[in-house]
């Protein structure tokens, strides 16, 4: 399947290489035909004021022409509009083949089974384990990070699953046909034995795989509870929020300093430049008390 889908691209490639060499082709014989209309005008600019004349009642008989048929113009215009197809198109020619086949290889890895329940060969499981690899540090990631991404590959797989059990459309350019939703007599119960099937937990499947994972990474959770998302550097110059945002001390400070001097600012042009005289060190501020005042 994957040397049929890679055909697909090379004969892909070759029909865009054509399309190139024709439009540069084009575009020379452009450039030729307008230099040879140039020397025309050229020469045409030389006529006596007699074939102006003829130029004139001619432009005249075509102006004339179109305005006694400006209705039939509108109505052939109006046709035109109305007549393109808003709804979405499938794309044709080996455009269509490829993109039938890419689906049909995806489907392949998702509705892999094994009767003994052994996943070690689903290739949708070893992107899984990837997944869980962080990059920088080749290490794996913690249970509350993993979560999101099987649920993010698991929203995935529905759609697919949904678009394979009851397609809108039918890929007739495989070797086996593949129905639209029509050909089934009752949809909700093509979903239901798809689901039953591949998307239920206990399936022998990568879906089924995926649940238990999840679960797995969840009870974990549970058990050790979630890290929060600051971490100190052991300088302790900088903090780091999440992941990838370092926030140096330093910097932080400055942001506070700046703010504090640009609400000075404001306060000192609302007073005219008043200073009080007011020590506020001297204020004891109750934080329990909830009188007003």
């Amino acid at each position: 399947m994957i040397h049929h889908i890679l055909y697909l691209v090379s004969l892909l490639q070759g029909e865009a290489a054509n399309s190139d060499e024709n439009l540069s082709d084009g575009s020379e014989q452009d450039e030729d035909e307008h230099s040879d209309y140039d020397e025309e005008d050229e020469n045409e600019d030389d006529h006596g004021p007699g074939e102006e004349c003829i130029n004139e009642c001619g432009q005249v008989e075509t102006e004339t022409h179109c305005n006694e048929d400006d209705e039939y113009c509108d109505a052939n215009s109006g046709e035109g509009v109305s007549s393109v197809d808003p709804t979405f198109s499938l794309p044709s020619g080996l455009w269509l083949h490829l993109s039938e086949a890419i689906f049909q290889l995806s489907m392949m890895f998702w509705t892999y089974q094994d009767p003994t329940g052994d996943m070690s060969a689903s290739t949708i499981i070893h992107y899984t384990a990837i997944l869980g690899i962080q990059g920088p540090s080749l290490t794996f990631h913690p249970a509350h990070r993993s979560t999101l991404k099987l649920a993010a590959l698991m929203w995935i797989g529905r759609l697919l699953f949904l678009k394979y059990a009851i397609p809108v459309y039918a890929y007739n350019t495989l070797d086996l046909a593949w129905p639209c939703r029509t050909a089934y007599p009752s949809q909700p119960h093509r979903i239901s034995s798809i689901r039953c099937k591949y998307l239920l937990r206990g399936c022998y499947t990568p879906f089924g795989e995926l649940i238990e994972l999840k679960a797995f990474a969840k009870s974990i959770i549970k058990r050790e509870g979630v890290p929060g998302n600051l971490t100190w550097a052991p300088d302790g110059r900088s903090f780091t929020i999440s992941d990838d945002k370092k926030v140096l001390l330093s910097e932080f400070c400055e942001t506070h300093h700046k703010a504090v001097a640009t609400v000075q600012e404001h306060v000192d042009e609302m007073l005219l430049g008043w200073q009080p005289d007011l020590d506020v060190s001297t204020i004891r501020d109750d934080l329990t008390c909830r009188k007003a005042g």
